[in-house]
């Protein structure tokens, strides 16, 4: 009863008839010329930073200088690049309401694998707006209203532990049979075939790891599953995997790009190139200096639609590198080459199956006083959770670290935690966050 409840409300408060209108708005708009959609970037960087001025204490010092025109080139003037590391250690000056949330905010919160986790404060209406964009992408895979849909992400659907199917959610209020990607393996993968098929779903929405796990396991057992397209997200796709998931599950791939800062969305079109919505954020590409760059740089985003905390020129650790020709799609919006993110690999289970990265992220969430962690198989039968502790930092904090990871993760783990003076990066700057050292 309670899982049903929280899908109704999800699918009320968020995946609701206003977002499906603002989603037909987006498409409508979305081959309009390029002037129109730097018009709009202009009337929501204004509402944004207007916003920001009165609720940041940072930025107080703006309040009645925001200016009607040139918008962009006033805040790249005025406002300095901030990051994570930023935000934790001045609360105080980039969180509104003095750093607490108002009962009527939601809180997400990134994953930490690279330090504390982040919480970021969001308003109602920007959870609409959330799903609407996401809509308007999959209507680019195919999607259309009513259509059914199958989730292999990252749903806690049933206890790690259970050994026995069903491994999966039926969702009426959405349309979607929702997966345990914690519960794939070589001798659940017929149950999982049998589930799929039945429910007749024509699109995949999944992790890239899960989506290539799935198609693995259904060639090695010789099982048919079929998706007129497969959208990707929230985890690096390899151009190895994308090729096995599309030749074994039928249909092509459309990855999207987003963050639980929400300063930057992107998405891929039928002719596989990667566009980055301008009505999302306004985005950035810069060198090390903060200065705009043709070349590859780190992705500077500031947000459009989260009024309750906007986040301002925030910089993600991932690069990219801007696409100067036209896509054939006739989508008017910016593309890039490449987005390049974290440097993670596959770890195994104790049965030996691969578990999902940004699975591994969930036990992070909620755990304080960590300035760096990383997650590494140090045998085949041994995980290694290495962390660089916080001056407040306690056995609690690693217990719950270790606890986490025993209940959101895997039950099938062996897992010690080590606390270390520093993790370095690697030579290419790179940080790995998950290494697999068998």
């Amino acid at each position: 009863m309670k899982k049903h409840m929280r899908y109704l409300l999800r699918r009320v408060l968020r995946e609701n008839c206003l977002a499906e209108s603002r989603a037909r708005s987006l498409i409508k708009r979305e081959k309009s010329n390029r002037r129109e959609s730097e018009r709009l970037q202009e009337v929501y960087l204004h509402r944004s930073l207007s916003r920001a001025v009165h609720v940041i204490p940072a930025y107080s010092s703006l309040i009645g200088k925001i200016p009607s025109k040139s918008v962009k080139q006033f805040v790249i003037d005025n406002f300095p690049i901030i990051d994570k590391t930023r935000l934790l250690s001045d609360r105080a000056s980039f969180f509104p309401h003095d750093g607490i949330a108002r009962p009527w905010w939601s809180v997400g919160r990134t994953s930490g694998t690279s330090g504390t986790p982040v919480d970021i404060f969001r308003d109602y209406n920007s959870a609409i707006w959330e799903h609407a964009f996401h809509l308007q992408h999959w209507s680019w895979a195919g999607f259309e209203k009513n259509a059914r849909q199958i989730v292999l992400r990252g749903d806690l659907v049933v206890p790690p532990e259970q050994d026995r199917p069903p491994y999966w959610y039926l969702d009426p209020f959405g349309r979607q049979l929702i997966l345990s990607t914690r519960h794939i393996n070589n001798a659940s993968i017929g149950y999982f075939a049998a589930a799929i098929n039945a429910y007749g779903a024509t699109q995949l929405r999944a992790y890239p790891s899960a989506a290539y796990e799935l198609s693995r396991l259904a060639e090695s057992h010789d099982l048919s599953l079929r998706f007129k397209s497969i959208i990707t997200g929230s985890e690096t796709l390899f151009p190895a995997h994308r090729d096995e998931i599309t030749r074994v599950l039928g249909g092509p791939v459309f990855d999207f790009y987003g963050m639980a800062e929400r300063v930057a969305f992107g998405g891929e079109c039928e002719f596989g190139r990667m566009h980055i919505h301008p009505e999302y954020s306004f985005v950035e590409i810069v060198d090390s200096h903060g200065k705009p760059t043709e070349e590859e740089g780190f992705i500077v985003g500031t947000s459009f639609h989260n009024l309750a905390m906007p986040l301002i020129r925030y910089r993600l650790d991932d690069s990219a590198k801007w696409s100067r020709t036209a896509c054939p799609c006739g989508r008017s919006y910016p593309t890039v080459e490449r987005i390049l993110g974290r440097i993670g690999d596959t770890l195994l289970d104790l049965d030996g199956r691969p578990v999902s990265p940004t699975i591994i992220t969930f036990a992070f969430k909620g755990v304080s006083n960590l300035a760096r962690s990383q997650v590494a198989q140090t045998e085949r039968d041994h995980w290694e959770i290495r962390v660089v502790p916080t001056a407040s930092y306690s056995d609690q904090d690693g217990d719950m670290l270790v606890q986490n990871m025993k209940r959101l993760v895997s039950s099938r783990l062996n897992i010690s935690l080590k606390l270390v003076p520093s993790i370095e990066n690697l030579p290419s700057g790179k940080y790995k966050w998950i290494s697999q050292e068998v």
